[in-house]
């Protein structure tokens, strides 16, 4: 009797032991599993992105970035007139300026007194040689291949992006200071100056050096903008600025870029810190890494092959991975959301960063047309109708919104006549830079900050200088 009772405890127990350490099995079946699945189809990602000749690493990224063959490689040249311009004794000299410094007050235009125009051109002298040699090389052929070291990822130094913002800045400050002087053509050398720096990030495999290449070209736009009822000039000058404004082509760079994103990307997988903000972000994260290289994988496949699409179609595609206005809650990450947060991070911030792109395009597109106009009124005494009656004779084609792919919108105003975009939500909102009921005049009240309408240029054809 006692023999059985013995025998059922143990067989009891038995079961015990057996169902815990089938659970366990199960349990670690359920958690190595679907991540053994999970980088089987990392890995058959990277293979494929292999197979296309695609770079993953920094060091394949670097060997990608280079002056194409039959090229003249002007690197040394730009970085012997761009370097004095950053740096403590830069900022030192320029911080009391202007657009170049940290005076917020613009310039007044031509004919009005300018209180910093002394002050102004003697920044400019003592910079005259980084100048003149910017000037020589925007009328020279060749390529640029920065020495950056893109092995680093994210954290890659990147000064020469900040040296050709200031040179920009600099140039800009200069054509201010010639059309002051009266010195038309000077100051169209100057613009055209801008244009040119802006060309020597084009090769650029990062998106933030494309950001910066774009705000350079509006530094040049805005003079223009600026300029045009302030200065006469010249029919061949205003067709040069229209040249300068076609060759801009952002969208021409943007498969290399999104190549260059995804690689610097991959390796911040490798190091999180270069990418999440706190240490709890990189521990809860580790916990779904290959869930998250994965999702992160994906999504850049699709930007790529988005981004090797017309505009309106491209915009549509990675609208999906935008990150809205009103923003995501990033500081209380739930633990779901953490399996793919940096992929959601990325992914968000690279869409975003192409739509800034498309309203840049779409500055340059409105200011070529807008430039076309311009002609036409010079020419004929009077405004078109329509912007189809500047072509062919001042525009080859009437330039395609980039976020429809219809024709850009053209309207007589006041004092002048507006070319535009009906941006991002696709409304026309009849050349209006902010959405109606929205107060732009500091001090207003308001629920929130102006929205954003149409992309705009605008031409007025009565002097500031006169007002």
């Amino acid at each position: 009797m006692g023999d059985q009772r013995f025998l059922h405890r143990w067989m009891g127990r038995r079961r015990w032991v057996f169902g815990g350490v089938l659970l366990a099995l199960v349990l670690v079946a359920g958690f190595i599993g679907p991540r053994v699945w999970r980088q089987r189809q990392i890995d058959a990602e990277r293979a494929r992105i292999r197979a296309a000749g695609e770079p993953l690493t920094g060091a394949e990224l670097n060997a990608m970035y280079r002056v194409p063959p039959g090229e003249e490689d002007t690197t040394q040249l730009w970085l012997k007139a761009i370097g004095p311009l950053y740096g403590p004794p830069f900022w030192a000299n320029v911080k009391d300026l202007p657009i170049v410094g940290g005076k917020k007050e613009e310039p007044p235009p031509p004919g009005q007194p300018w209180v910093d125009l002394e002050a102004a051109e003697t920044v400019l002298a003592q910079y005259g040689e980084s100048l003149e040699q910017l000037h020589k090389l925007a009328n020279s052929p060749g390529t640029v291949r920065f020495p950056i070291e893109l092995s680093g990822g994210f954290g890659t130094l990147m000064e020469h992006v900040q040296c050709v913002r200031n040179a920009s800045h600099l140039l800009q400050l200069e054509a201010h200071a010639r059309a002051h002087r009266g010195d038309v053509e000077g100051a169209t050398q100057s613009i055209r100056a801008i244009f040119a720096t802006a060309r020597t990030l084009r090769l650029e495999p990062c998106l933030v050096s494309q950001l910066v290449r774009a705000r350079c070209d509006a530094a040049a736009r805005k003079e223009i903008e600026w300029l045009l009822a302030e200065v006469e000039f010249s029919d061949q000058v205003l067709a040069d600025f229209q040249s300068d404004l076609r060759a801009a082509g952002y969208e021409e760079g943007l498969y290399r870029v999104m190549l260059g994103e995804r690689a610097m990307g991959t390796q911040g997988f490798d190091d999180p810190s270069t990418m999440l903000f706190t240490r709890t972000q990189q521990s809860l994260w580790r916990w779904g890494w290959s869930d998250d290289l994965y999702v992160y994988l994906t999504r850049m496949r699709q930007m790529v092959e988005s981004v090797q699409k017309p505009w309106p179609e491209m915009l549509k595609q990675i609208d999906r991975f935008r990150i809205q206005r009103s923003g995501e809650n990033w500081s209380q990450p739930t633990l779901g959301s953490m399996r793919s947060m940096l992929s959601r991070q990325q992914a968000g911030a690279i869409a975003n960063r192409v739509v800034a792109l498309a309203k840049a395009t779409a500055l340059n597109r409105a200011a070529e047309a807008a430039l076309g106009v311009e002609r036409y009124r010079r020419r004929h005494g009077r405004l078109p109708e329509r912007l189809e009656d500047v072509v062919p004779e001042f525009l080859p084609a009437v330039p395609e919104d980039p976020f429809t792919g219809q024709p850009l919108r053209y309207a007589i105003e006041d004092g002048g006549f507006v070319v535009y975009s009906v941006g991002p939500d696709g409304v026309d909102d009849r050349g209006q830079e902010t959405k109606p009921g929205q107060p732009e005049v500091a001090g207003a009240p308001s629920a929130g900050p102006p929205e954003p309408a149409d992309v705009v240029f605008r031409v007025r054809q009565e002097r500031r200088s006169q007002e």
